[in-house]
C-alpha cells in the first residue's frame, strides 16, 4: 500500500521530535499486567514459539481493526531536518518486526522497572518508514504461567500520556469483544490501512494563545534584566545532586504500588477533605524530597531559604475549540509551573506539610485549576523558540547553562488519574480473556529536564506510581528511599 504525506506537525509534535534529534528523550509506555480469565492457560512457557503464535493469534486481527480507525497508530515522520517536519502515513507494516516475546520475572518491580527502563531508552528509528513509532513487548515466566505483560512503547511525537490509556482502551475492547477478532483467517502478518485525514494539531484548535501581556514579562526577564536581578525574582531551585551534561539521554526507574483496598480508601479520604488523590500524590512527593534529597545539603544550619521548581502536564482537550474527544489520540497538553520554596531548617517545612497536609493539598488544587488555560498559552509559546531544528535543538542544549544544574526543573509529576479498564469477559470463543491487574504508565526522563518525573495512572483499582530520572542526575538509592517514603506516607494517611 501506498506512503502518504500528511500533514506538518504541530507545536507539541515538533517538540517531542525535537527532543529525540537532541538526544536528550526517549518514549512512553503503557505496561499492563495481565490474567487469564479462565483456569487454564493457554500459553506453553517451555516455547516461546508457541507463545509468540499465540499472540500473534490475539493481537494481529485487533491492531488490524485499530490500524485502520486510529491513524496516528500508522504514522512515520520525515523532513525532520528541514524547517517543516511531517507525519507519513506508512501504509502498511509488518507486525512481526514490532511484537518480541521475552522471558522475565515481570511479577519482580525491580526486573520489570529494569525492563521498561530499557524499552523507553531504546530509540525509535526515524528514517525506517517500513514500520510505525510503536512496539509491543510481551513478557512471560513458567512462575506465572497465568499471567503475562505487554509493554506498549510508543513515541511521544504520536500519543501523549492520556492517548496511553485511548488506545489500551480500544485494544482491550477489541481483544475481549466481538469473536471474529480472533479469527484465523484474517491472521496475516502484514497490516495494512487506507489513508485518513489527520486531524489539526493542538495549537490550530486552541483559542488560548500567549498575548503581548503573556510575554512582555518573558522578555524581561530573559533578556533584558541582568542575570543578578534576574535570580532576585526567580532564586535558584533545587534541581538534582550533580549538574546536567551533553549526553545521551539514559534512563532509570523504580515503582511503587498502592494496593486496591487502600487505593479505593484514599480516594475517599480526599473526597471527603475537599482534595484528589493527585494533589496527595503532589504533596506527598514534597515532602519525601525534602526528607530524601534535600535534609542532606550541607546548609541546614545557614538560614538559608530553599526552592524548587515543578511541572504538571495536564489534560488540554476540554481547553480546544471545539473541545477534542475524549477517545483521540494524539498531543493535547497544557503545563503547570509552580515555583515554591520553604525555609530551613527543612524539619521544620517537613513537620507543617505533615500536620497541615490536607490544606496543602487543597492550595495545589486551587493553583492547578487556576492555572489551566495559563497552561495552554505556556506550551502555545514554543511558535516562539525559532526556526526548526537548529533553534529548537538550541533550545535543549540551552538548558545546561541557562538553569541551575542544567535542568529546567525540580520534578514533573505527570497523573493519568483514574483509568477506566473495560472487563474481561471469562473467555471469547474459544479463547480466554484478558483481565487486567495493574498498569504502569512512565516515559523516558529528560537529560536537561526535570531532576526527576512521577509517572502515575490508577487502573483496576491499584494506584501504581513510577519515577523516572537520567543516570547520575540522582543516587539510585535515594530514589529507592524516596519512591518508598512516598507510599509510606500515602499509607500513614489511613492510619
Amino acid at each position: 500500500m501506498a506512503q502518504t504525506v500528511c500533514r506538518p506537525l504541530g507545536l507539541l509534535e515538533k517538540y517531542q521530535i525535537s527532543k529525540h534529534l537532541a538526544k536528550v528523550y526517549g518514549n512512553i509506555s503503557m505496561s499492563i499486567r495481565f490474567r487469564f480469565s479462565s483456569k487454564t492457560s493457554p500459553l506453553h512457557l517451555g516455547d516461546l514459539g508457541q507463545a509468540s503464535a499465540y499472540f500473534e493469534r490475539r493481537l494481529i486481527p485487533a491492531f488490524k481493526q485499530l490500524c485502520s480507525e486510529i491513524p496516528q497508530l500508522m504514522l512515520g515522520v520525515i523532513d525532520t531536518h528541514t524547517t517543516v517536519p511531517k507525519f507519513l502515513h506508512i501504509g502498511q507494516f509488518d507486525f512481526a518486526k514490532i511484537l518480541t516475546i521475552s522471558v522475565a520475572k515481570f511479577f519482580d518491580d525491580a526486573i520489570l522497572s529494569q525492563s521498561i527502563a530499557e524499552e523507553i531508552r531504546h530509540p525509535f528509528d526515524l528514517g525506517d518508514h517500513t514500520l510505525p513509532l510503536w512496539r509491543l513487548l510481551v513478557l512471560v515466566h513458567e512462575q506465572k504461567p497465568d499471567e503475562f505483560v505487554v509493554m506498549w512503547v510508543v513515541h511521544h511525537v504520536i500519543a501523549d500520556g492520556l492517548s496511553m490509556t485511548i488506545l489500551w482502551t480500544r485494544l482491550l475492547e477489541k481483544l475481549n469483544g466481538a469473536k471474529e477478532t480472533i479469527d484465523d483467517g484474517q491472521n496475516s502478518i502484514i497490516i495494512a490501512a487506507s489513508t485518513v485525514t489527520l486531524e489539526p494539531p493542538c495549537d490550530q484548535r486552541t483559542r488560548h494563545h500567549p498575548t503581548l501581556f503573556d510575554l512582555i514579562p518573558v522578555i524581561v526577564k530573559k533578556k533584558v534584566l541582568p542575570s543578578f536581578i534576574a535570580e532576585y525574582f526567580d532564586p535558584p531551585y533545587w534541581a538534582g545532586k550533580t549538574p546536567a551534561i551533553r549526553e545521551p539521554h539514559h534512563t532509570l526507574a523504580r515503582v511503587f504500588e498502592i494496593p486496591r483496598q487502600a487505593t479505593l480508601t484514599l480516594g475517599q479520604k480526599c473526597k471527603s477533605e475537599n482534595t484528589t488523590l493527585h494533589a496527595a500524590l503532589y504533596v506527598s512527593t514534597v515532602i519525601n524530597l525534602l526528607e530524601v534529597f534535600c535534609s542532606g545539603d550541607g546548609a541546614e544550619d545557614t538560614g538559608q531559604g530553599i526552592y524548587f521548581r515543578s511541572f504538571t502536564p495536564f489534560n488540554a482537550r476540554t481547553l480546544c475549540d471545539p473541545v477534542v474527544s475524549s477517545t483521540e489520540s494524539g498531543n493535547f497538553v497544557g503545563s503547570f509551573e509552580r515555583n515554591f520554596g520553604f525555609q530551613r531548617p527543612l524539619h521544620g517545612a517537613v513537620n507543617t506539610l505533615k500536620s497541615d497536609f490536607w490544606t496543602y493539598c487543597r492550595i495545589y488544587k486551587t493553583e492547578l485549576s487556576a492555572s489551566l488555560v495559563q497552561g495552554v498559552k505556556v506550551t502555545n509559546m514554543l511558535q516562539y523558540i525559532g526556526e526548526f531544528p537548529s533553534q529548537w535543538l538550541n533550545f535543549w542544549s540551552s538548558n545546561l547553562k541557562n538553569h541551575p544544574m542544567g535542568r529546567n526543573a525540580s520534578f514533573e509529576i505527570s497523573d493519568l488519574g483514574k483509568w477506566n479498564v473495560p472487563s474481561a469477559p471469562e473467555n471469547n470463543g474459544s479463547e480466554a480473556g484478558w483481565e487486567l491487574v495493574s498498569a504502569t504508565f512512565t516515559q523516558s526522563a529528560n537529560v536537561v529536564g526535570p531532576s526527576f518525573l512521577l509517572n502515575c495512572v490508577t487502573a483496576a483499582g491499584v494506584l501504581r506510581g513510577m519515577v523516572t530520572w537520567h543516570k547520575g542526575a540522582l543516587e539510585e538509592d535515594d530514589v529507592q528511599r524516596f519512591v518508598n517514603g512516598i507510599r509510606r506516607t500515602l499509607l500513614e494517611l489511613l492510619a
